[in-house]
């Protein structure tokens, strides 16, 4: 799996020569280390293909969006909906458009259309929509960069569930790292 930062990355910011055994450990903690950043900044930093679900579309009284999660949308795979006979359509693209705004991602139905009405009703989850978020290693901000290696290093320095002579909260991300996340 790739991650926002490399195992060599991050061997050189713990200055440390790693063996193959300690290699795969340091990618489990960067691994760690990234969920935690894109939990806690409700984003993802690499190219990702989620599925959101909803129980309708927005009413057409209103442009109204499909708000959608994981940061900006690179691109829209496609969005499914069953219809009031509980057939499976698929919408045109050219009946929606994608709105980035302040990294997260808006659907609208296209400018002059409407969503489409015919919508199975009382059915939990019967819109489907398949999209992309993220990007590159390099795309990822150098503050998120460092707040995964801060992460990381603390979870390599602190590898056992107990340290003597220490309580819990050593174990807890720092307020460093959670500082850099913030702004995402």
């Amino acid at each position: 799996m790739t991650y926002p930062v490399s195992t060599a990355e991050f061997m050189e910011h713990v200055r440390y020569t790693a063996d193959a055994s300690e290699l795969s450990q340091a990618e489990m903690m960067l691994g760690s280390a990234t969920a935690f950043a894109e939990q806690y900044t409700g984003r993802r930093f690499m190219t990702t293909t989620l599925v959101s679900n909803f129980d309708r579309f927005p009413t057409n009284i209103r442009k109204a969006p499909l708000a959608v999660l994981g940061g900006s949308v690179s691109s829209i795979t496609s969005i499914t909906y069953y219809d009031t006979d509980y057939v499976q359509q698929t919408l045109a693209p050219s009946l929606y458009r994608l709105i980035n705004k302040n990294d997260r991602g808006f659907i609208y139905s296209a400018m002059g259309k409407e969503w489409p009405t015919n919508v199975a009703t009382g059915e939990p989850d019967v819109i489907t929509l398949t999209y992309s978020v993220g990007g590159s290693a390099d795309s990822v901000p150098a503050s998120v960069r460092s707040a995964i290696l801060l992460i990381a290093a603390s979870l390599w320095e602190n590898r056992e569930n107990e340290i003597v002579g220490s309580n819990i909260k050593a174990l807890k991300p720092s307020t460093a790292a959670k500082d850099l996340l913030h702004p995402y």
